[in-house]
């Protein structure tokens, strides 16, 4: 229903305009093109009254039959959402999204001054334009309000799920807070390159997604995405000196125990139905990537481990003595269980899961070749790569590129194992070819697949059905 286009200044030489068009040709409810003009006046309005670096400046608007025009500053340069997708998604550098969290906070406490306040309520990163030269500039303001003290809640909801708090959905009245929310929200994609659209007000602590980001940053940004208005930071002022310093009395603590309310991390269908699962010391089982698990007890990560090992050993074992006796191709059903199992819950766990595997596989066939070590540790590798690289399961071509990586490691473990054991190096390129065949296949067409379909279950589960649309 809008555009933007860039004009040239036919009077001005050299000038260029950016032209914000709405067509209400799409709508053909009275109402609701009486409230998309009435949208449409109103950030004329605003903007045209509004003086700051940071925005965009409006020179005039106009209307040409069923279609109304805002004429601002043409502004070069990309959006975050454009940055992130260039980026593959993200993070992004700490020391970048530190300097625009500054200029997000000054814009936004400059809109927050005036009389009455004006709320933006949409800001995401698809709204931050960042030109050549590192300036931040806020647009679209199509639902930014002036807020209405005393008045108990919105008429409308807008904003976009996953960066809008709670109140925004019409539980409530929109404040200053809301863009608390919505700054917190934005600042945790750009740190950990986790999409909130994705899985509404389910935000993973940042420290366990992005380790370069420092402890105030982290609990500055949590902080602000609490769930309760009143939990959050009250102003943009404070906001901006918990990002910029260490506050007294904030000091880093386990979330469970200190840390505002905000809806708990996603945990896969399995550790969830055992009960909530307990942080792990760095010796234990399991890990805390932006992956399905970040928090598992030793006995739940070594259940895990036998679970993927029986699936990995008897899935070898199935293809040598049935498999193979039909077909010459050496596929091996479930070589990529401990990619998954790695993917999903960390290095060890993958890891533990090939190498047993290996073990049970060798105990079924009853040989246990004088090389089975190695064999072991190529198969502990081809489920620990996996969990060192993907961070977020969701990313399919990251989990793809693990698969693939560990399969080729595999391989050449194999051969190397062979060519030690058997001095067969002649026959080394074969044999790690062959042995690429068994697991490769299945890397690549199922695993990715089946990463993010469970991923996908297990947030649907945690959220309760995928909380507000």
């Amino acid at each position: 229903m809008g555009a933007v286009y860039q004009a040239a200044d036919a009077r001005i030489p050299g000038k260029t305009w950016a032209v914000k068009e709405m067509s209400d040709a799409a709508i053909t409810n009275p109402l609701d093109k009486q409230q998309a003009h009435a949208a449409f006046r109103q950030e004329a309005l605003m903007l045209a009254s509004l003086d700051h670096v940071n925005l965009p400046k409006v020179t005039d608007h106009f209307t040409e039959g069923s279609k109304q025009y805002l004429v601002m500053d043409f502004i070069e340069g990309e959006t975050l959402a454009s940055r992130l997708e260039r980026e593959d998604g993200g993070p992004l550098p700490v020391n970048e999204v530190l300097d625009w969290a500054g200029q997000l906070c000054d814009v936004l406490e400059y809109l927050h001054s005036r009389h009455p306040p004006v709320v933006f309520r949409d800001l995401k990163p698809g709204n931050v334009m960042v030109t050549p030269n590192g300036l931040v500039k806020l647009i679209d303001f199509g639902i930014a309000r002036i807020f209405k003290r005393g008045q108990a809640a919105d008429t409308a909801y807008f904003g976009t799920a996953g960066y809008a708090p709670r109140e925004q959905y019409g539980k409530g009245q929109t404040d200053a807070r809301s863009d608390v929310y919505a700054l917190g929200a934005t600042l945790h994609h750009l740190l950990t390159g986790i999409d909130p659209t994705d899985h509404p007000f389910c935000f993973e602590d940042v420290r366990e997604l992005n380790s370069q980001v420092p402890t105030h940053l982290v609990d500055a940004v949590m902080k602000a995405l609490a769930d309760g208005v009143s939990d959050r930071w009250q102003s943009v002022a404070e906001m901006r000196t918990a990002l910029t310093e260490q506050v007294p009395g904030l000091e880093p603590v386990p979330a469970s125990e200190s840390r505002p309310k905000v809806s708990p991390p996603p945990r896969p269908a399995a550790v969830a139905a055992a009960g909530a699962p307990q942080p792990l010391s760095s010796a234990s089982i399991g890990r805390g990537p932006a992956s399905v698990a970040s928090r598992l007890t030793l006995w739940r990560g070594a259940g895990l481990v036998l679970l993927g090992a029986v699936l990995q050993g008897g899935g070898a074992g199935l293809a040598a003595d049935v498999l193979w006796d039909y077909v010459d191709f050496p596929l091996n059903l479930f070589g990529f269980v401990p990619a998954l199992f790695g993917a999903l819950f960390g290095p060890w766990v993958g890891g533990c899961v090939g190498a047993l595997g290996m073990v049970i596989w060798c105990v079924l066939t009853e040989e246990f070749w004088p090389g089975w070590w190695g064999i072991a540790f190529g198969h502990f590798a081809l489920g620990a790569l996996p969990g060192l690289m993907v961070k977020d399961v969701r990313r399919w071509k990251v989990v793809l590129g693990a698969g693939i990586v560990a399969s080729v490691t595999f391989a050449l473990v194999v051969a190397v194992t062979v060519g030690v054991l058997e001095g067969w190096w002649d026959d080394f390129w074969y044999i790690a070819g062959q042995s690429l065949t068994t697991v490769l296949p299945l890397n690549v067409l199922v695993l990715p697949l089946l990463a993010r379909w469970l991923a996908g279950l297990a947030y649907r589960r945690e959220s309760g059905g995928g909380g507000h649309r």
